[in-house]
């Protein structure tokens, strides 16, 4: 594996391709370093801010100092791309309490609803003890429970609350597993809670939840273990993988990809080389892209093997993955190989279109609405994630009587054709 001190560097290369998977490494990873976000800022003002919009979104769980906070206001205040200044809101939020609390009524007035409402709250909770953080928790569940809730209130809660023992481990294992908090939100601020505190012994607790049949639970579970990302968690990953419900393997795999431990690359090829047999072939895909997601060296190997693969194309481009592994590791494919490689990844999209046509015809139904919607890539564009009237919700809402259909896991090809995970593409910041 690459050491995330090289890695870093990568952050400023010349191929787009290249930074914005060395800003996901770190993300994916929860990895704090406090170089990155001053690496961001130096790859949006030699690239731009708009080409560099997924490298802020990346820089998001990074701490922002206070000179860096007076920097990313005044570029604020300066630009007028919509995508920007939304990424540099939700990074100014992160600020430090005494920053926010001198700046925050000098903030763009365009900015001063919602969009703030992250950075209000946490000014509001700060200074509330743990057990009045706990009790504005546990409030905020039950006022919920029939409405859609909101992030910018139970995040800083749970976010301050990791800083505190109360709950202690010991009880917030016990409330996750208690009968009156099941299919409740107060189950997934519990899990995310015992996330940010790193219990390694809710790991069980939440490994074997993560294997049921609950879009929200399982999805809060698959990151809760990735920001726990300790070896016990990947001990338990790697021998659930070889036995687990499918789904539960597909969720396994990719969490692997996200834990950036030497552990996790062992782990993976050990299930690659001894169950290559008794995996279902698309796992086996899904483990050979968490290679790359570890940036590890092996992945060359290993990627090849799969790389016509029609099930491996609906997940993503390993010809793609590749050639950034190959700029990164300074192995550079030949001219010729590259060429043939870039002509086959333009073909991909009307592969997976057809593959969808034919064996998953409501897939493909959404991914052409979407696509005469929103452009042949299927992407939406950043502002229009956040207008309801042509939301993902919305849109798929008029394909079927029945939304609940749509269900798409964060780690299963996006449905818009791209061929990316549904994480990294339409569900990035939904």
């Amino acid at each position: 594996m690459i050491s995330t001190e090289k890695l870093r560097e990568f952050i400023l290369d010349t191929d787009s391709n290249v930074r914005r998977e060395a800003g996901c490494y770190f993300h994916e990873g929860y990895i704090q370093d406090p170089q990155i976000l001053s690496l961001t800022l130096q790859a949006c003002q030699k690239y731009g801010f708009e080409e560099c919009g997924p490298l802020l979104y990346y820089a998001t769980r990074q701490d922002v100092d206070d000179f860096t906070a007076a920097k990313l206001l005044k570029i604020l205040h300066e630009t007028n791309e919509i995508n920007t200044q939304m990424h540099l809101t939700h990074l100014l939020s992160n600020a430090s309490i005494s920053f926010l609390k001198t700046n925050i009524d000098e903030m763009p007035s365009q900015f001063s609803g919602k969009q703030w409402n992250l950075a209000r709250n946490r000014l509001k909770f700060e200074g509330l003890s743990g057990k009045q953080l706990w009790q504005a928790l546990e409030e905020y569940s039950k006022k919920c429970a029939n409405q859609k809730i909101d992030a910018s209130y139970h995040d800083p809660l749970i976010g301050l609350l990791a800083h505190h023992d109360y709950p202690d481990a010991d009880r917030i294992c016990e409330l996750i597993e208690e009968d009156q908090v099941q299919g409740e939100w107060l189950e997934l601020f519990l899990i995310q809670l015992a996330a940010a505190r790193k219990i390694e012994q809710a790991i069980p607790i939440i490994n074997k939840k993560m294997a049921e049949d609950n879009l929200y639970l399982s999805d809060t579970c698959t990151k809760a273990l990735a920001e726990i990302g300790t070896e016990a968690v990947v001990n338990t990953l790697k021998e659930g993988c070889k036995c687990g419900s499918w789904g539960y393997q597909i969720s396994a795999s990719d969490i692997l990809g996200s834990i950036k431990l030497p552990q996790s690359e062992l782990a993976i090829i050990e299930l690659l080389e001894n169950n290559k047999n008794t995996l279902p072939r698309d796992v086996y895909s899904y483990l050979c892209f968490s290679l790359c997601d570890l940036f590890s060296d092996k992945a060359f190997h290993y990627g090849k093997e799969i790389i016509d693969d029609i099930e491996t194309i609906q997940i993503d481009s390993m010809r793609e993955r590749l050639i950034t592994l190959s700029l990164i590791f300074g192995t550079p494919l030949s001219p010729e190989m590259r060429k043939q490689w870039e002509r086959e990844i333009a073909l991909e999209p009307d592969h997976r279109r057809e593959y969808a046509r034919k064996y998953k015809p409501e897939v493909y139904k959404i991914g052409e609405l979407l696509r005469n919607r929103f452009g042949e890539n299927g992407e939406f564009d950043e502002v229009n994630r956040f207008d309801e009237n042509i939301s993902y919700d919305r849109i798929t809402e008029s394909i079927w009587d029945k939304p609940s259909k749509l269900k798409i896991g964060r780690n299963e090809p996006c449905s818009c054709g791209s061929g990316k995970k549904y994480k990294k593409c339409c569900g990035k910041t939904l």
